[in-house]
């Protein structure tokens, strides 16, 4: 049965800008059509309606989405590399520092970093707190720029709530770096063990905070956030080869967080990018491992020159230069979470996802990881070379790669055209030379052709010239 009130409860959709329906009388109508609709219709759609509004797209702020939560399936990979060991930054992981020992008492040591900060501009206690108070309200102000770079919902915080997050966790990270700047020694502060996959909104957010206290304090504080950060960050790194050029540092509003910051800064040389530049027709190509390779002639060098970062690998006539990288027991966290950023973020280049790629072809077992220390191009700090291999061969499952983003697809292409010409000799090589016992089965049948061969060869010589 159809009722006027009825009909009038299941409203409209919210946010439909030049559509819905007008459900007035014994009958909806809409722009084309007359829709009949009875009670249980009504209250079926009313629900419908009701959850598409709740399900509305969030408006977008100002800043940019960068900061991710690990989707599931890459995450269920290895769910401790995503997982904050010393302290928490940001909303994501605001629950876990409750119940870890030492993260609840980092939480607390945030308080203390938050009134040395403050203090560093001002001698006086009624200053201090006029400053706590506008830093606070700045953030505050920024509620809507702060939530628009979270892919998650932070809907359960209010704008005081985050605001108070993100000035205390900005406070303590600007307290690190102004101590790490003054001492240049991670020894004599707090390190940081940094396993938050989202990264965090801290550079920014820290923005507006040293904005704040050199405006309000009495004291002048002169730094440059991103320049120290990346100081830090450099400890990090998972290459000894030190590059011959320095990377340029993004400008402070260019910079999401931290890890977009580390990310920004690995990238391939313009020598790397030209020697691996494809065409259209060139497919991306599946490589054998190292040591298939180099039966088939591929010879391994460690790149040394013209270096920017431990991206820059080439091959060329035969040879393939790759830069040292050094694996300890950071490198898995450190890769894991710059390929998540990568898989995530739209708007990255996957250098760091094809790199892991390219590494996963090259090493299937540790006689792969034996073949590449022995050239300098891996030192392994983890133990064992099945350790290393492990590394790697985890670290590209579930990940999507778009071939047109792939930097190495030249060389890929290239070095495959090679293994392929000298195939035969690769298999030769592989089945026969491999194995001490295969070679000295190999030298025993040819021996035994040989003396074969020298029997013919008499006892026919012998039957055409009979004495």
């Amino acid at each position: 049965m159809r009722t006027e009130a009825s009909i009038k409860e299941a409203g409209e959709l919210e946010g439909s800008s030049g559509w819905g329906i007008e459900l007035t009388g014994d009958v909806a109508q809409d722009a084309h059509h007359t829709i009949d609709l009875v009670d249980d219709d009504l209250q079926f759609m009313n629900k419908l309606i009701m959850e598409t509004n709740e399900r509305r797209q969030r408006a977008e702020g100002p800043w940019r989405c960068s900061i991710f939560k690990v989707p599931e399936d890459i995450r269920n990979l290895d769910p401790e590399a995503y997982e904050p060991k010393v302290v928490t930054i940001g909303p994501y992981h605001r629950a876990s520092s409750s119940k870890n020992t030492i993260m609840l008492a980092l939480q607390d040591h945030k308080w203390h970093c938050m009134r040395r900060l403050l203090s560093r501009c001002t001698n006086s206690r009624r200053t201090a707190t006029d400053l706590f108070r506008k830093c606070f309200l700045a953030m505050k102000k920024r509620d809507a720029h702060v939530r628009s770079c979270y892919s998650e919902d932070l809907g359960h915080l209010s704008p005081q709530d985050l605001a108070w997050i993100m000035f205390l966790d900005a406070s303590f990270i600007i307290h690190l770096l102004l101590k790490f700047n003054e001492d240049g020694d991670l020894t004599k502060m707090l390190v940081l063990e940094d396993k938050d996959e989202e990264g965090d909104d801290m550079i920014m957010a820290g923005e507006e905070i040293m904005i704040v206290l050199d405006t309000g304090g009495e004291k002048q504080i002169d730094i440059n956030l991103v320049e120290i950060a990346y100081q830090l960050l450099c400890h990090a790194y998972p290459s000894t080869t030190k590059s011959s050029t320095v990377a340029a540092l993004p400008e402070g509003d260019q910079v999401h967080h931290l890890l977009h910051l580390f990310h920004s800064t690995l990238i391939p040389s313009d020598e790397c990018l030209e020697a691996n530049v494809s065409k259209a027709d060139m497919e991306l190509e599946w490589i054998p491992s190292a040591t298939e390779l180099q039966l088939a002639g591929v010879e391994f060098r460690k790149k040394e020159k013209n270096l920017t970062s431990f991206l820059d690998i080439t091959f060329k006539n035969g040879t393939i230069e790759i830069p040292q990288v050094c694996l300890d027991d950071h490198t898995n966290t450190l890769l894991r979470n710059l390929v998540a950023f990568e898989q995530c973020h739209p708007h990255t280049q996957d250098y760091i996802s094809t790199y892991a790629m390219f590494m996963d072809y090259i090493i299937n077992s540790l006689k792969d990881v034996e073949l590449l220390g022995l050239n300098g191009i891996i030192i392994n700090q983890l133990g064992t070379n099945d350790n290393a291999a492990d590394i790697f061969n985890r670290l590209d499952k579930m990940i999507r790669h778009d071939p047109s983003k792939v930097y190495l697809r030249g060389s890929i292409w290239h070095l495959k055209n090679y293994y392929d010409s000298k195939w035969h000799r690769a298999k030769l090589m592989r089945d026969y030379f491999n194995n001490p016992w295969a070679i000295l089965s190999l030298l025993a049948a040819i021996f035994l052709i040989l003396l074969t061969m020298q029997r013919s060869f008499f006892s026919a010589y012998s039957y055409f010239h009979r004495p």
